[in-house]
C-alpha cells in the first residue's frame, strides 16, 4: 500500500506500507495572483471535522471577511451543524458559496490573505493547502494530520496549537 502521508500511516500502523507519496495538483491551474484582497478563505466540506466554527471565530476576532466554500455533507449531524452554527453566522463579512470550482476556485485562493485550516482530527491530506501553496497563499493551520507534513512555518504558512495562536498566525501572514 502507498500512503498519501507520514500521518495517513501512523493512522494504520498494522498497515504494510510501502512508501509515502503525496496527493497531486496540477500546479499549472493555480497561478500566484498579484496582490490580496484582504479575505480569508476555507475551502472543505461543511461538517464539524472541518471546524468551520473555528474559522468563523477566527475571522470575527482579526476583524478580517471570511469566505467559507464547501458542499455541506449530506448526513444529519453535518447538516445540524450548518443550520446551527454556521448558517446563523453568515453576514457580510462571512460568505459561504456552496460549490467553487476550476478558475473560479483558484481565483479565490490567490486573492486570499490566507486559508484556514482550523482541523478537528488527524487529516491524512487536506487537497486545499497543497492548491493554496501553489497560488501563493499562506495556510494557517491546526498542527493534526498532515498539516505538519505540508506547512513550513513561515514560509508557506503556519501552524498552530489553539485559536488564539490561530489568530496570532493570522496576523502574521503579511510576513511571509
Amino acid at each position: 500500500m502507498i500512503a498519501i502521508s507520514k500521518a495517513q500511516r501512523k493512522q494504520a500502523p498494522n498497515v504494510r506500507w510501502l512508501a509515502v507519496v503525496h496527493n497531486a495538483i496540477r500546479v499549472d491551474d493555480f497561478a500566484v495572483e498579484d496582490g490580496k484582497d484582504g479575505y480569508l478563505v476555507q475551502l472543505a466540506r461543511i461538517t464539524p471535522d472541518k471546524g468551520q466554527h473555528i474559522a468563523i471565530e477566527v475571522a470575527e476576532r482579526v476583524g478580517m471577511p471570511l469566505v467559507l466554500a464547501g458542499k455541506v455533507d449530506r448526513d444529519a449531524k453535518s447538516r445540524r451543524y450548518f443550520t446551527e452554527l454556521i448558517e446563523p453566522r453568515l453576514s457580510g463579512k462571512v460568505r459561504w458559496i456552496e460549490d467553487v470550482r476550476g478558475e473560479e476556485r483558484a481565483k479565490l485562493l490567490g486573492r486570499a490573505a490566507a486559508l484556514l485550516f482550523p482541523i478537528q482530527w488527524e487529516e491524512p491530506f487536506g487537497l486545499a493547502m497543497v492548491e493554496a501553496m501553489a497560488s501563493g497563499t499562506p495556510v494557517v493551520a491546526f498542527g493534526r494530520g498532515a498539516a505538519r507534513e505540508l506547512v513550513e512555518p513561515g514560509v508557506t504558512g503556519y501552524l498552530a496549537r489553539s485559536v488564539d495562536e490561530l489568530v496570532e498566525r493570522v496576523r502574521q501572514v503579511g510576513e511571509i
